[in-house]
This record gives C-alpha cells, structure tokens and sequence, in this order.
C-alpha cells in the first residue's frame, strides 16, 4: 500500500486540527439510485487524519463529466452553473 504523509506545507485536519493527515490512492464506485442504475469508478486520492479518522477527496474534472453523461448526476436545467 502506498502511503504519503502531505509536506506540502501546514496542512490540519478540519477536525481534530491533527497535523499529520496522509494520502491513500483509492478507487470509488459512485452509485445513483435506485439499485441497479449505472454507477461509475472514480479515482481519488483521499486524506485520512490517523487520528480522528476524517477523510476528505475531490473527483477531477474529467471524471465528474463522465459522472454527468453516465450516472445524470447534476443533470438539471441549471447545471453548469454560469459564470
């Protein structure tokens, strides 16, 4: 298992305040309901505080258009939010 504890500056956990988050490589399977629907794998990188346990991970933009066409998530009339 890679593990990679962040150094990229004073980082604290939003919980604990912990400073020694780490970063895990993990594979996520976003499911849309009801059971059954389409569901799509997303790759992110997690922080996870060893302390407290508070996790925390963003989707790259490539794999939250691939949630939007195979999953519909944020597929209203007001998605993409205008700028």
């Amino acid at each position: 298992m890679e593990i990679e504890v962040i150094s990229d500056g004073p980082r604290r956990c939003k919980r604990c305040g912990s400073e020694k988050p780490i970063r895990y490589k993990t594979e996520v399977c976003v499911h849309q309901p009801p059971l059954g629907a389409p569901h799509v794998f997303v790759f992110p990188e997690i922080v996870l505080c060893p302390g407290c346990g508070f996790t925390g991970f963003e989707i790259s933009a490539e794999e939250l258009s691939t949630l939007r066409d195979k999953v519909g998530i944020g597929l209203d009339r007001n998605w993409p939010p205008s700028t």
